[in-house]
């Protein structure tokens, strides 16, 4: 394959039929379980007759967004990325979030404690969203909006190759 002319067309890096799936039905219950479960809780409250407090409210609230902000994280753990000669653009939420060259700031393997290579990197940005920097936070140990490439992705080698080269030429290293 001429590494030239994928590079300006673009390459789609996706994960299996299976995890793209897992993608679109944890994106979905992100949207709609959490605030389900908060309404039928208040309806069960108010139907039993129990008095409503505000912070009964706020508390079903705030225990309805960290399970969208759990289920978005989980949903999201295996994006598709787009390489092309402009950067690479990352789907998060069936958006798509685009990272220049530039702003990629370090790669690092993640190992299991029992193999040897690697089963996935961290790839630190400082574009992307919020929801990316609990990724760096959890993964990399680091604050920078981070996603993760995971072994089982479509040429992944091609993928890996194209963030240290632009990281060598950016910033002079690959981590």
């Amino acid at each position: 394959m001429n590494r030239q002319s994928s590079e300006s067309r673009g390459h789609m890096h996706r994960y299996p039929t299976s995890l793209r799936l897992f993608t679109l039905a944890f994106n979905v219950l992100a949207f709609t379980y959490p605030p389900y479960l908060s309404a039928r809780s208040l309806w069960r409250a108010l139907a039993a007759g129990t008095h409503i407090t505000f912070a009964f409210v706020v508390e079903l609230i705030l225990l309805a967004i960290f399970g969208c902000t759990v289920l978005l994280l989980t949903a999201n753990f295996f994006p598709e990325v787009l390489a092309s000669s402009s950067g690479l653009h990352v789907r998060f939420a069936w958006r798509t979030y685009s990272v220049l060259p530039a702003q990629i700031a370090a790669i690092k393997p993640l190992r299991s404690r029992l193999a040897a290579n690697p089963y996935a990197w961290v790839i630190a940005t400082s574009a992307l969203t919020p929801f990316h920097r609990l990724y760096g936070i959890i993964y990399g140990h680091w604050l920078h909006p981070s996603f993760i490439v995971y072994s089982s992705i479509g040429n992944r080698e091609v993928l890996l190759e194209t963030i240290e080269e632009w990281l060598r030429d950016t910033h002079g290293h690959t981590a």
